[in-house]
């Protein structure tokens, strides 16, 4: 038994360390960012809240759970086709790669394009 709280009490004072040489380093940029009404009043005494509700659990309405679930499926679902419409067709937009590659490749953005003008104007100029 003794082993036990040699051990803890080392991961005990480990852990308060780190916790010092954070603090060290976050207390000067929250107060740099003007967070620190946002730390000490919000999410410090939240902290307790949540510590609680992890000991303890809490009641979930499964019901109103699964109406949420449908919702934002069917907001992502129209998003997806919004997407796709802008796009020209439709593609895994999960993936960065085929986003970048995918049905726009090849066709500049408005905003590329503005650029690209520019950048071939100056090039006339200077010639």
């Amino acid at each position: 038994m003794l082993g036990d709280r040699a051990a803890a009490a080392a991961a005990l004072l480990s852990y308060t360390a780190a916790v010092a040489a954070l603090r060290e380093t976050l207390e000067p940029k929250l107060r740099e960012l003007e967070l620190e009404p946002l730390y000490y009043d919000v999410e410090l005494p939240l902290c307790a809240v949540l510590a609680r509700m992890e000991q303890r659990g809490f009641l979930i309405d499964r019901a109103a759970l699964a109406q949420f679930g449908e919702t934002l499926q069917t907001s992502i679902t129209q998003l997806e086709q919004q997407i796709y419409a802008a796009a020209g067709a439709p593609f895994n937009i999960n993936s960065p790669e085929a986003a970048r590659e995918g049905p726009l490749r090849g066709h500049a953005s408005p905003a590329r394009q503005k650029n690209q003008d520019r950048l071939e104007h100056k090039r006339g100029r200077a010639r």
